[in-house]
């Protein structure tokens, strides 16, 4: 009984424009999807790419709009904030994951492609610096003690705060010298213009015992990565008991899930394809 009072005069309602059920759903198939894609589908992958580049920044101009008007009637919540923020790192890290797979699939993308998504990155990156170093205190708390996720269940201010300062800092040191270094790469991109268009090659190397190890450890390191941030976010929803994010029942919450059940998809009947050629071209 005790824990149930408890958690009721906790619980607060979250903001199902930012992170509702099917916007949460649909962002995790679409991560996990992209995936697959680049071991097993690679002509998905540009599909893949754009729809969750449109959803990323959709909603890093909602968190920016909402977070400017917190103080004009509207209430956003330090931790919603936060959930906002680990999604912007999912998002990125499954788009930017070809430069963990080029040495096992080969898959190439342009550098107008690579260049979009620094940018996509940088934002929510100068925004994971403003919320650590001044919106974690001007944004409301929840009623009760906030929480965050480190692999267990922590304080959201405090050390916490601190370490995630300092990380939020190398974060986005690295994603300015990578997009500097994409940047400084132009010159030699518009002269060869033809390459700029999204048409990644797939040249499997998983044939050698080597490169099959690689992909084994590269698919194996990207669902473990997408899987905590998708533990983090379920676990930070949970642990201060955001209410209203949890249903289905509006168009907005369909739309983003229908798009992510369909790239899925797209990815699988791909996959099928192609293993139907081989099994067709093996018994020629």
């Amino acid at each position: 009984m005790a824990a149930t009072i408890n958690s009721s005069a906790c619980a607060f309602a979250g903001d199902s424009d930012l992170y509702g059920l099917g916007l949460r759903l649909g962002s995790y198939i679409q991560w996990f999807s992209l995936v697959g894609a680049y071991h097993w589908a690679p002509r998905t992958v540009p599909n893949l790419t754009v729809g969750i580049g449109i959803l990323q920044l959709a909603m890093l101009i909602t968190l920016v709009w909402k977070t400017s008007t917190a103080n004009d009637g509207d209430v956003l919540y330090n931790v919603g904030a936060l959930v906002i923020t680990i999604f912007g790192s999912g998002g990125g890290l499954s788009a930017q994951a070809n430069g963990i797979l080029q040495s096992s699939t080969h898959i190439k993308m342009t550098r107008l492609s690579l260049i979009g998504y620094d940018l996509l990155v940088l934002g929510f990156g100068v925004y994971n610096i403003w919320f650590w170093f001044k919106g974690i205190s001007i944004l409301s708390d929840p009623p009760c003690t906030p929480y965050a996720f480190l692999f267990a269940k922590v304080d959201l201010h405090g050390w916490f705060t601190t370490f995630s300062r300092v990380f939020s800092v190398v974060v986005l040191i690295c994603t300015v010298l990578r997009l500097s270094a994409e940047l400084a790469s132009l010159p030699y991109a518009w002269s060869n213009r033809g390459k700029w268009l999204f048409d990644p090659e797939h040249r499997s190397l998983k044939t050698t015992r080597g490169a099959q190890l690689n992909w084994k450890v590269a698919l194996a390191g990207q669902c473990l990565a997408l899987g905590i941030f998708v533990a983090a976010i379920e676990c930070i929803i949970d642990w201060n008991h955001i209410e209203d994010v949890s249903t289905l029942a509006s168009t907005g919450q369909l739309i983003p899930l229908i798009v992510g059940i369909s790239g899925f998809l797209q990815v699988a009947t791909n996959i099928y394809n192609e293993i139907t050629a081989n099994e067709g071209s093996a018994t020629s």
